[in-house]
């Protein structure tokens, strides 16, 4: 029987460089593994540190009556001096449009500042004085407009509109 080496069967030439890729290759992913938890580890730490201030400072807040009489009285100030009624909205709104419009719905955004309305205009010169009129308007500023339609049955043109109420129409004048 012949003696051979294992280096003959197997080259190890070719196979080395193999292992060491697979090796480097289990290296590296274990390593990155390694880190995701320590990361997350880490992340998680941070977490309920926040979590733990976070109770602390409301506990300290909800325990000084001082300061959290102050906190809403302040609150209650800042929205008393931005309020803009409701009344006056419609006044004004009504004296900045045009007299021949007809409105069947109006509804108002008040954290967007925009105006939904539903309109009907008795004839297409009205709705393009309208339309023109809204175009160079320092007040508004159209958000979105529905094709119109000529309703037959009454004879008027029926469209909607979304405007944009711009700074200048909350200004006092």
């Amino acid at each position: 029987m012949d003696k051979t080496k294992i280096s003959e069967i197997i080259p190890i030439g070719i196979v080395l460089p193999l292992l060491i890729i697979l090796g480097v290759e289990f290296l590296i992913s274990y390593g990155l593994e390694f880190y995701n938890s320590r990361q997350i580890a880490v992340i998680e730490e941070k977490k309920s540190f926040l979590n733990s201030k976070e109770n602390e400072i409301l506990n300290k807040l909800k325990n000084n009556e001082g300061y959290f009489l102050f906190s809403q009285y302040a609150n209650i100030s800042k929205l008393a001096k931005e309020r803009f009624s409701f009344n006056l909205l419609l006044d004004k709104f009504n004296a900045l449009m045009p007299k021949f419009l007809i409105i069947q719905n109006f509804g108002y955004d008040s954290e967007n500042n925009l105006i939904s309305l539903d309109l009907k205009t008795k004839t297409w010169d009205d709705y393009l004085k309208l339309i023109t009129y809204l175009k160079n308007n320092e007040y508004f500023a159209i958000e979105k407009a529905n094709d119109p339609k000529f309703n037959e049955k009454e004879g008027v043109v029926e469209f909607q509109l979304t405007l944009k109420l711009k700074n200048k129409f909350f200004q006092k004048q």
